[in-house]
């Protein structure tokens, strides 16, 4: 009975942190310089590309509500050249507040890159697998949080609806958009859904990208918690009729093939709260994709919640190496969805 109490206040919890309307600033933390802002995301992309030519690829793969680009880089040892070798996709922040997330993508970008000459196993992953990593998907969102002198708590992006400011791009994705109480249709809620299905040009960007490739497995990187989710959100049904049962094994498979290497727990997304328009859903469920979503530490806001110290980040991203790793390696015994 305690474990079934104790999970039904993690869900109620969780959804208190997701619903919350945003903070004043004056009770939260002063703004650390710890995090990349977008500008400095962008500038680093640049050093990583500039520094090893022969194994990154920089693009720009659309741009925000405010304009700014959103940022890809491609790892393989022929960047260039689109071999017919599995595609991996990852994706941070697109919770605005969620900058612990863009400080994993980008220590992933460091492992790979700077782990090829020295590690046979990176060397494997990148001669045999193309990665795909968007460090920062909300960069408006991001930019706003990050203004100090102290955070906004904010999660959306910044584009305005009927005198509000925000869509929730988490769930603004097409799939089961707008269902099943898990997500909101009023502008001033956290959990915005949008006017319609990708009404954000966030969102547009991301599922342009996932149809232009062949992606055998994605992962979304999200805070907090330390936790690693499979789909469905929208159910609380282990395998509604849409999802294949090979799909059901697989993402269960990697879910908790993830949690063995970094410590987190592996559950249903719907487990902590119903979700819907979410992009592992709308992955998995329209594009056929295998795809988690990971939610990094701290496990409370008593240790940081969305604002970890910076003496934590260090700790948070170097604890995901093996779990990370091994997602990647598990690329060459998955199908083409396509």
């Amino acid at each position: 009975m305690g474990r079934v109490i104790g999970m039904r206040a993690l869900a109620i919890a969780g959804l208190a942190i997701a619903t919350a309307t945003p903070v004043a600033a004056a009770a939260q933390p002063r703004v650390s310089s710890a995090w990349h802002t977008p500008g400095e995301v962008r500038s680093q992309l640049r050093r990583v590309a500039a520094d090893h030519p022969d194994l990154v690829r920089l693009s720009v793969i659309g741009r925000s509500y405010q304009g700014q680009p959103i940022m890809m880089v491609k790892v393989s040892d022929h960047p260039e050249v689109d071999e017919s070798e599995p595609e991996v996709f990852v994706n941070a922040r697109i919770h605005a507040r969620e900058h612990i997330t863009t400080e994993q993508a980008l220590t992933l970008l460091g492992w790979l890159t700077n782990g090829y000459a020295s590690s046979s196993r990176i060397r494997r992953i990148v001669d045999t697998t193309e990665v795909y990593i968007v460090p920062d998907a909300n960069p408006d969102g991001a930019l706003f949080d990050l203004k100090g002198p102290r955070y906004k708590g904010w999660r959306k992006n910044r584009q305005p609806s009927r005198g509000a400011t925000g869509t929730d791009l988490n769930r603004n994705f097409g799939y089961h958009w707008g269902c099943c109480g898990g997500s909101d249709p009023w502008p001033s809620s956290n959990l915005f859904r949008g006017a319609k299905r990708f009404s954000a040009p966030e969102t547009r960007v991301m599922r342009d990208l996932v149809r232009r490739r062949h992606f055998v497995a994605a992962l979304s990187l999200h805070s907090y918690g330390g936790q690693v989710l499979y789909p469905y959100g929208y159910t609380m049904r282990d395998r509604p009729s849409d999802m294949p049962r090979a799909l059901e094994r697989t993402v269960k498979r990697l879910a908790r093939g993830i949690a063995s290497r970094n410590g987190y727990r592996a559950m249903q997304a719907s487990s902590l709260y119903i979700t819907s328009g979410s992009f592992m859903d709308w992955a998995l469920g329209v594009e056929g994709i295998p795809t988690l979503t990971i939610e990094l530490p701290p496990r409370t806001r008593s240790a940081g919640g969305f604002y970890p110290p910076a003496s934590r980040i260090g700790p948070i991203t170097s604890g995901n190496r093996s779990a990370l790793l091994w997602f990647l390696e598990q690329a060459q015994d998955l199908p083409d969805p396509s």
